[in-house]
């Protein structure tokens, strides 16, 4: 695989995780955990798990309010940002595995986590940009951090219960139904493009109109309009921090995908394709994307199970609901500190993110490399699935930054695969 890269748009100082100073932010799934110091002086820990906080899945105020601190510094300690290396590192692995080339999985990660971060390119140990022409296109509509544009709906998504204005009983977002268009709607819509198997366009919060055969609002052939004509709404809240909440009204159309802050902006998701650079890279862009929301939906899934998206009303009004007490940020964030560098098995079952999303994943990237005619024959053995799951979910529970991305490193070379751009090569491991 290349080592060139491109220029990297600059990580927003700080993860969006809480309201500071008067700026309502939002929390990230599987956040930023390995964090650059400045002057190329490194790698560390974005959010290291408090003392207070131990051992893992240790919950009481004291322990909330440190976990509240560690986000609160991040941005003044790192302002060169970070990756996730369940979006980045964990993903390029499992996308190798199951077939897609090391260039292929490399797009395919990248733009997994340009949804978060608008942009993305990969850094060394040191955390120097890896030079070359590689960066992504920007993509800030996308961002956790927009509610203007719906580009926060990638990141929190709430199950659809026929409309009605409770939480549905049977959803598990621990392990989504991503075949469900009734209740994942923002998931089944995201999926359907992203395969690029049909006309269904890719809409400000998942929603289209009606599908004439099954009747859901997630794979119609046009993004949800009013019966007279025009769009319709999309209004919510989210909760920040303790009571308070962030709102958004939206209307319905074509998801945006480039704000009017970038040059030749604003684009929607018809332009995706040009804008990222056509071809494969679109193909592998848009898998991207798609593996990121339905990261999130697993990260996020004791918030967003008891979260509702209900309508439309009579006026085309649809309202999505995530502001109860599971998704209000203390913790929130500290959930978020679970999901690398601790001891899985210290969780309550509900917690396990990582190790859920991980299958999900990797069980995605298996439909998508059959559909690209890229699969390996292996990758749907039984064994050699739970082999390569629970030793990235092994490397992933490693406390230290940088013996995280090199567990990671390690065992994609010792499975034949490609080391993550910016780690060191196979014979120094």
């Amino acid at each position: 695989m290349h080592s060139n890269f491109g220029t990297r748009k600059k990580i927003p100082a700080g993860l969006a995780a809480l309201v500071l100073c008067g700026a309502a932010q939002t929390a990230s799934a599987y956040a930023e955990d390995v964090c650059y110091l400045p002057n190329g002086g490194g790698i560390e820990n974005c959010t290291p798990l408090p003392d207070s906080c131990k051992p893992a899945g240790t919950v009481n105020p004291i322990c909330r309010a440190a976990a509240v601190q560690v986000f609160a510094a991040q941005g003044a300690s790192f302002p060169d940002g970070g990756r996730s290396t369940f979006h980045v590192d964990a993903t390029y692995l499992l996308a190798q595995a199951v077939g897609f080339s090391a260039t292929n999985a490399y797009w395919i990660a990248a733009y997994d986590e340009a949804t978060d971060l608008g942009s993305f390119q990969a850094r060394d140990l040191s955390g120097v940009l890896v030079p070359g022409d590689w960066a992504t296109a920007t993509l800030d509509g996308l961002e956790r951090t927009n509610f203007d544009s719906g580009g926060v709906l990638f990141h929190f998504h709430a199950p659809r219960n026929g409309g009605l204005n409770q939480p549905s009983t049977t959803v598990n977002g621990l392990h989504p139904d991503v075949d469900d268009a009734d209740e994942e709607v923002f998931l089944a819509n995201l999926r359907t493009w992203a395969l690029a198997a049909s006309s269904v366009p890719q809409c400000t919060a998942g929603l289209t109109v009606p599908n004439t055969t099954t009747g859901d609002y997630a794979t119609g052939n046009a993004c949800f309009v009013l019966p007279a004509g025009g769009a319709g709404l999309v209004q919510g809240t989210i909760s920040t921090l303790g009571t308070l909440a962030q709102s958004f009204n939206l209307a319905t159309g074509l998801q945006t995908v480039v704000t009017n802050a970038q040059p030749g902006g604003p684009l929607t998701s018809e332009s995706f394709d040009t804008v990222v650079g056509g071809g494969e890279r679109a193909l592998d862009a848009r898998l991207g994307v798609y593996l990121h929301a339905l990261g999130d939906r697993v990260s996020h899934h004791v918030c967003t199970d008891r979260s509702v998206l209900t309508g439309p009303d009579a006026s085309g009004t649809f309202t999505e609901y995530m502001d109860n007490s599971d998704c209000v940020q203390p913790l929130h964030a500290l959930r978020h500190m679970w999901e690398v560098g601790v001891d899985f098995s210290q969780l309550a079952a509900k917690d396990r993110t990582t190790e859920a999303g991980l299958a999900a994943i990797y069980d995605e990237l298996v439909v998508f490399a059959s559909a690209r005619s890229t699969m390996d024959p292996l990758a749907t053995n039984a064994a050699y699935r739970q082999d390569i799951l629970n030793q990235v979910s092994a490397a992933l529970s490693i406390e230290d930054a940088e013996a995280r991305v090199l567990g990671l490193a390690r065992i994609a070379c010792d499975k034949g695969l490609e080391p993550l751009p910016g780690m060191p090569a196979c014979a120094s491991l």
